[in-house]
């Protein structure tokens, strides 16, 4: 990366190129032909077409104008017929919890409560807080006939991380939230009944003579009250308390709580690889145990709970225990299964997730199994990397995406009918990211994925998860194509219509820049040289070899190909299918991160001082705008059509256009 601006840019996130001013201005143009004599052609005029922040890049078709920004709604469009202005794509967190209610689904990602309508229509943020994921705080969210419940976490700079823990509430149709509690332990588990929230604190420590320390279950009235301690950090006197020499640490909650009218249900863990599920009344008093295993090993611990009228269920990491409320004897409904996670119950139904964790590739399935056990059955298969499920007794929700999805760009929040059927995606993650349009679909890419949207506006759809970063995406009719950058670059193609992604060439990272031409996908590799291979494969040629100083951008018209030195600071031309390059112009100014475009007749191109343009046959440039409020990165944006050529001032915050171009 380069780091030396021009016209001494200042130190600030967002600085001017100092000494270039705070307004864009017309600049004169050079005579005809650069010598020759007559008067010089009238100045282009410079029009504002829209502000946005850090505005990066440009795409101009149909009369309509699309460009990628740093805000909550990083993918816009613009009518240039008539200014109508359209957010294509909204920052849509990844959803880590959800619950399904009727006709609509709650969910949490981050502090933040959404509702979602379960056709998938409307999404409306509920409440915007905090919850620091290094504080261990749960994303669980509860509901009961009026209210949603949840966690959000206090931030504190003499406490990192936050060890401030709230639980909220707030009417399912909207309003104002409420705290009804506060505690400094980590709120691992929530669960509401009985006009009581209840929920679990972890805190393995060592206690103290009278439980105050360590992890407990508490309560407190829906409405809001005193909160009641239930379980301490003694296990209501299980653990012996501190004595000379000897001093127990609390117990370890681990798959969550569980409520019905008169008991709450837990589950702890041991180093001994001993878990064990409990109950204790509503009310407090004994802790009783109902079910105990050891496992020999230090992951296959109980992970999740549910119960009905008579029983408890629980999944450890192989196998389904229905254990009897009343206490006696457990019974393995299912054993032989492959890490199964997030278990919920629909009437005499069970189901849960079953995935391997946490790796690029990841996929789950959904499985349901009756409560009087059987053989289990596939509900959905293939999910990329499922997290949780749960039902309101007519619909699964269940969330994908996690760790993995936040590393790879990608996650989502799908409902279905309890047998699998009407499945849909209501949400789906999405940011900005490197795009392409056509006017009729943009493409674009965050992390490791590509998504859709419709040019028009729409919901955003997952088209592929690839293997590694996309740096850059292409369109035409037929294809989509990108460029992923890990240890090495692939050059891949996937059918707009669905398929299976071919690799059509692989290369030296890093990588950035994809331009197509009628038969041929083009790239940037290493920042210093243009590859290019064959939309339908075969064997990839080297057009511009390994240049000195580096390249900052390049644009292809079918017959040659024109790139922008960033140390050498020369704009020069090549033919497409290789051969000796032309300069077309040497800027005065080095180290400029210029981008570029062409309609074919002229070249333009941008940097963090001028707009400017060149015949592609040469002569002489001309400078079209001058001052602009430009950084070196990120680099602006560059687009032209039949009329104007638009561009983006990165630090001005502005997208412009200049007319005739």
């Amino acid at each position: 990366m380069k780091s030396s601006y021009r016209c001494c840019i200042s130190t600030i996130a967002f600085a001017l190129v100092a000494g270039c001013g705070s307004d864009s201005t017309v600049a004169p143009v050079d005579t005809t032909g650069g010598g020759g004599g007559g008067n010089p052609p009238p100045p282009p005029t410079v029009a504002l077409i829209a502000t946005a922040p850090l505005p990066v890049r440009l795409a101009v078709t149909n009369n309509t104008l699309f460009w990628l920004d740093s805000s909550d709604t990083p993918l816009n469009r613009i009518s240039l017929a008539n200014g109508d202005r359209t957010v294509l794509v909204h920052d849509v967190p990844i959803p880590e919890y959800a619950v399904p209610d009727g006709d609509n689904v709650f969910w949490i990602a981050g502090g933040r409560l959404f509702r979602t309508t379960l056709d998938g229509t409307a999404t409306t943020l509920l409440a915007d807080g905090e919850r620091d994921l290094a504080a261990r705080a749960t994303p669980e969210l509860a509901i009961d006939a009026a209210n949603v419940y949840w966690v959000n976490t206090v931030g504190s700079a003499s406490c990192t991380p936050a060890c401030t823990f709230t639980i909220r509430s707030i009417p399912k149709g909207g309003g104002t939230a409420t705290t009804l509690a506060t505690t400094t332990q980590p709120i691992v588990s929530l669960a509401v009944a009985n006009g009581f929230v209840y929920w679990e604190e972890s805190n393995v420590v060592p206690v103290d003579a009278n439980g105050t320390v360590g992890s407990m279950i508490k309560k407190v009235p829906s409405t809001g009250g005193a909160v009641t301690v239930l379980v301490n950090g003694l296990l209501n006197g299980r653990i012996a308390p501190p004595s000379p020499g000897f001093v127990p640490a609390s117990w370890s909650p681990i798959a969550g709580i569980d409520v019905d009218e008169s008991s709450v249900y837990f589950a702890d863990a041991s180093n001994s690889s001993t878990s064990r599920v409990m109950k204790v009344a509503t009310t407090g008093g004994t802790v009783d145990v109902l079910f105990s295993e050891t496992t020999g090993s230090q992951i296959n611990f109980l992970r999740d709970l549910a119960q009905d009228a008579t029983t408890v269920y629980a999944i450890d990491a192989t196998s389904l225990q229905a254990i009897p409320k009343s206490g006696g004897t457990s019974t393995p409904l299912a054993t032989a299964l492959t890490s199964p996670v997030s278990l919920t119950r629909a009437g005499a139904s069970l189901f849960w997730i079953e995935t391997t964790c946490c790796s690029h590739g990841q996929t789950g399935s959904i499985q349901t199994l009756g409560t009087a056990g059987g053989t289990p059955a596939v509900v959905r298969a293939g999910i990329s990397a499922p997290v949780m499920i749960s039902t309101d007794g007519t619909h699964l929700a269940w969330t994908a995406g996690g760790g993995t999805g936040e590393v790879e760009g990608f996650g989502n929040l799908t409902r279905a009918n309890l047998d699998g059927t009407s499945e849909a995606t209501l949400v789906e993650a999405a940011g900005g990211g490197p795009f392409a349009t056509d006017g009729v679909d943009l493409y674009f890419a965050n992390g490791f994925t590509i998504k859709r949207v419709p040019a028009s506006g729409g919901r955003v759809e997952r088209v592929l998860i690839g293997d590694a970063a996309v740096r850059d995406v292409a369109l035409d009719g037929a294809n989509v194509y990108w460029l992923e950058e890990g240890p090495t670059l692939a050059i891949r193609r996937l059918p707009r219509a669905g398929g299976v992604a071919a690799t059509l060439a692989t290369g030296t990272a890093p990588g950035s820049v994809v331009r197509l031409d009628a038969t041929h996908v083009y790239w940037l590799e290493h920042e210093d040289a243009v590859h290019r291979v064959a939309k339908t494969g075969g064997t990839p040629e080297t057009i511009i070899p390994t240049t000195s100083g580096g390249i900052t951008d390049f644009v292809v018209d079918g017959a040659n190909v024109y790139y922008a030195e960033w140390d050498g600071k020369r704009i020069r031309k090549t033919p497409a299918g290789g051969g000796a390059a032309t300069t077309l112009a040497t800027p005065s100014q080095v180290d400029q991160t210029r981008r570029l475009t062409t309609d074919g007749t002229s070249l333009y191109w941008i940097d963090q001082l001028e707009l400017n343009k060149i015949s592609v046959s040469g002569g002489t440039p001309t400078t079209l705008v001058r001052q602009l409020e430009n950084l070196a990165f990120p680099a602006s944006g560059i687009a032209v059509d039949a009329q104007s050529v638009y561009w983006t001032e990165v630090a001005g915050f502005t997208i412009k256009k200049a007319t005739p171009k």
